[in-house]
């Protein structure tokens, strides 16, 4: 009787997760430095531009937070949402 064959797509998922296994513990016993925060978080200008495109992409294309919220998003410290929601409080405020 002839043993069924596995298909190559099937043979390439089964791979690429053994290897993803084996790197996942190399990783875990991989020694190394325990750090303690607070970190210091620089974002870059790119990043910056990044969190502002998603704040354009969140309002529908309606706001862009400033530099200011958008490091504060980086930092963690507010979410795109409230950042979102301040800017507009902040654009309306300044129609008036």
């Amino acid at each position: 009787m002839p043993t069924p064959s596995i298909p190559a797509a099937t043979y390439r998922l089964q791979l690429n997760a053994t290897f993803t296994f084996d790197a996942a513990i190399d990783i875990a016993l991989t020694p190394g430095v325990r750090v303690r925060p607070p970190f210091e978080i620089r974002p870059t200008r790119g990043e910056l531009r990044e969190i502002q495109r998603r704040s354009r992409l969140h309002s529908d294309g309606e706001v862009t937070i400033s530099v200011a919220l958008a490091e504060s998003v980086a930092r963690g410290e507010i979410s795109l949402q409230d950042a979102v929601a301040h800017q507009r409080r902040r654009d309306r405020s300044s129609e008036d």
